[in-house]
């Protein structure tokens, strides 16, 4: 699951859209991993890392930020 990191509403949609995979799993055990996007763009940035660390933390979710545009994180 990803959100920019220069847009807060794409991560504030995060739990909505994490709530609506478990109910059709219907399970809150299922693997996810949360990237923040655009790193490229530290200097526009508002989500900063600690928040989406602590999301992750929440969903038991594994975190990582990327970059598409440099290839950051990107294999």
């Amino acid at each position: 699951m990803a959100y920019s990191i220069i847009a807060p509403s794409t991560f504030n949609d995060i739990p909505e859209l994490r709530d609506q995979i478990a109910r059709v799993k219907d399970t809150e055990n299922f693997p996810l991993v949360l990237v923040g996007n655009k790193c490229d763009l530290a200097d526009q940035r508002v989500i900063t890392t600690e928040q989406g660390e602590a999301l992750a933390t929440k969903f038991n979710a594994k975190f990582i930020e990327a970059s598409a545009k440099t290839k950051i994180n990107v294999d």
